[in-house]
């Protein structure tokens, strides 16, 4: 992903990190559950949605393919706005909220999964 100027990936849970990389990238729906995502990263602006993978051409695929790597503002856009969705810090704040859920929060109590 790292050297990558474009991706084309289906709908699951790799578009968080394309996001996350700031990688422009189409996206094709292989399952329905799939739909929310591109759905919802496509209208943020972080990945172009071309819908199920049996509803679209290919001719679609290589024109969308061929209009994102000929815009290099609108690849910069796309980038922008992945990082802006996905900081990398997930992790850190759901272990926080367990914490917090916890009541684990400034006891003291040791506890290793929390580290405290």
């Amino acid at each position: 992903m790292a050297w990558a100027d474009v991706a084309i990936s289906a709908g699951g849970s790799t578009c968080w990190e394309l996001a996350f990389m700031e990688l422009p990238n189409v996206v094709l729906v292989l399952a329905d559950n799939q739909r929310g995502i591109a759905e919802g990263l496509n209208n943020s602006g972080a990945s172009m949605n071309l819908g199920r993978c049996e509803h679209f051409f290919i001719e679609q695929l290589s024109e969308t393919l061929s209009s994102l790597l000929q815009s290099s503002e609108r690849r910069y856009h796309m980038s922008q706005r992945g990082g802006q969705l996905v900081d990398g810090m997930g992790a850190d704040r759901v272990a926080e909220a367990l914490k917090v859920y916890s009541g684990m929060e400034g006891s003291g109590n040791a506890n290793p999964v929390f580290g405290q």
